[in-house]
């Protein structure tokens, strides 16, 4: 990842997307049901970036893709790719 690359409004976006589904997709369920480690690996690229500090998130922001791995983590033993 280059942080120039997405923005901070966009890293919010995906969260939106994919983890909160904004667009009412069903894109959380249907990662959840059809491959959980995936979603997994997306909320630990975003808190990558945040790591990094290729993105500015807020607290709450994080809060929320640190408790969506952990569930994964528990429910569908997901391990991590890093």
């Amino acid at each position: 990842m280059k942080p120039e690359v997405v923005r901070d409004d966009q890293w919010q976006g995906f969260v939106g997307v994919y983890v909160n589904d904004s667009l009412e997709l069903g894109v959380r369920n249907w990662f959840e049901s059809s491959n959980p480690q995936a979603l997994a690996q997306i909320a630990e690229r975003m808190l990558e970036a945040v790591r990094k500090e290729y993105w500015q998130a807020g607290e709450a922001t994080v809060r929320q893709l640190v408790e969506l791995y952990a569930d994964l983590r528990e429910r569908y033993q997901v391990v991590s790719t890093w």
